[in-house]
């Protein structure tokens, strides 16, 4: 009760303040123009039955593949010297656009490419096209098995070949396509902000110890980003669910049921906590496997839609067989017709 009635008092005294502000001054500041923030919670069906589970893509295959491109996303964001923000939204926005089409279609390193590029204009960090490119490439490269085994990689792409042609193309497709099904509405909110002040509104004064506290939540948070956690739950409740594992880490107790105060119940916490511990204790695995498995199941869709499209052709022939035969009858009817001599008395008469 005495944490809901700080809350409250605190956002009504910010209330107050905000206003005498605006009241005070003498000329009025121009608000600037609120972005739309994107609604990251999906319902359950969209959530289960995805297009890449259409496509016949197994549950673990689109688990890996998303959580192999979203480590894409960090490690070239972290090259390429973006803050966090960025790559939180890259994460999202690769999440989404998987929930509406799938990897049996869109490869997933593009579209990590093209997220990433997004998102560093959406949080107005932007890089150039080319440096995402080749950060994103190398890094694909030195995780593949040929340099792994110790062989002669080259991992940096040329600007003037045509390869990189190709790939700008195919990132500024999927850019495109991004925005379209998404509906433009890319702007994330993002949790990181609510963990400093859920943990001063639960009574955590100490600066190093909020600074230990918000360190290891914002860990696993960034962790989170690479499962359906942000696209599933609200952004409090992910930040609710990070602050308990924190708190069990550091081994310091708390009241109990302190998670009602911002309305999040115990089950969505633990859920959370599930998934994040689950992903720890995934194996390893490349994206160069990933797609070996991705291309085999297009082969196969492949070849079994060219079966199906041979027998049609086989029946469509016979149809026009027997189409063809019809008409040749027909066509001999009426020229036999025309060849008989016409009956002039049942002609009618003339006036």
């Amino acid at each position: 009760l005495s944490l809901s009635l700080s809350l409250s008092r605190k956002m009504a005294e910010a209330a107050a303040s905000a206003g005498a502000g605006r009241n005070g001054g003498k000329a009025k500041a121009k608000r600037k123009p609120e972005q739309p923030v994107m609604e990251c919670e999906l319902p359950t069906f969209e959530l289960v039955a995805t297009p890449s589970r259409k496509d016949g893509i197994s549950l673990q295959l689109e688990t890996d593949l998303r959580n192999i491109g979203c480590e894409l996303i960090q490690v070239g964001g972290i090259l390429l010297q973006r803050p966090q923000v960025v790559m939180a939204c890259a994460q999202i926005l690769f999440q989404r656009f998987f929930y509406r089409k799938s990897f049996l279609h869109n490869a997933a390193d593009i579209v990590a490419m093209a997220c990433l590029y997004l998102a560093a204009k959406v949080e107005e960090a932007p890089r150039r096209l080319r440096d995402v490119i080749n950060v994103v490439y190398h890094i694909r490269k030195k995780s593949s098995k040929a340099y792994r085994e110790g062989g002669k990689v080259n991992t940096l792409l040329d600007s003037h070949a045509d390869q990189y042609a190709i790939i700008k193309n195919e990132v500024i497709k999927a850019e495109r396509r991004i925005l379209k099904e998404l509906g433009f509405c890319v702007h994330v909110k993002h949790p990181h902000k609510l963990i400093v002040s859920y943990l001063n509104l639960l009574g955590f004064t100490d600066t190093g110890e909020v600074e230990g506290l918000a360190q290891q939540a914002w860990n696993y948070m960034n962790d989170a980003l690479r499962t359906n956690v942000f696209v599933k739950f609200r952004t409090p409740t992910i930040a609710c669910a990070c602050i308990h594992l924190a708190l069990i880490d550091k081994n310091i107790p708390m009241l109990a049921n302190w998670w009602r105060v911002f309305d999040v119940t115990l089950d969505d916490i633990e859920e959370i906590s599930i998934t994040l511990v689950s992903l720890y204790g995934r194996p390893r695995v490349t994206l160069e496997d990933l797609m070996v498995q991705v291309d085999a199941i297009k082969k196969s869709k492949k070849e079994s839609r060219g079966g199906r499209a041979r027998q049609t052709n086989g029946s469509g022939t016979n149809a026009g067989d027997k189409k063809e035969s019809t008409k040749d009858r027909r066509r001999d009817e009426s020229t036999t017709d025309s060849r008989k001599p016409r009956d002039r008395s049942r002609s009618p008469t003339r006036r």
